[in-house]
């Protein structure tokens, strides 16, 4: 079963409208191997719009099991403002890079 912890909320103010809110999780999920278990960490964004009723959403699961590792890409994900729409290709230039 998955966790998920809130990691930051932003307000990000757009140049045609009200501002938006931002919301990045930390996703953490067992993986079970030759009886053994260890968690593995990924991320969520969610994208809040003053006209819209439902958020959009973008997921990345299964990046690491090495917490420092995922709370720097959360960390970098926040301070870019990064939204569900850019999160696959930010990603995955990230993890390209490591």
């Amino acid at each position: 079963m998955t966790r998920r912890t809130l990691f930051r909320t932003l307000a990000v103010k757009s140049t045609q409208g009200p501002p938006m809110r931002l919301e990045y999780y930390l996703l953490t999920d067992p993986a079970n191997y030759d009886g053994g278990c260890l968690e593995v960490h990924g991320v969520e964004i969610l994208l809040y719009r003053p006209d819209r009723k439902m958020p959009e959403i973008a997921r990345a699961r299964g990046i690491t099991p090495i917490g420092s590792r995922i709370l720097a890409i959360l960390q970098h994900l926040c301070d870019g403002a990064v939204t569900p729409m850019a999160l696959k290709e930010v990603m995955e230039e990230l993890l390209n890079t490591a």
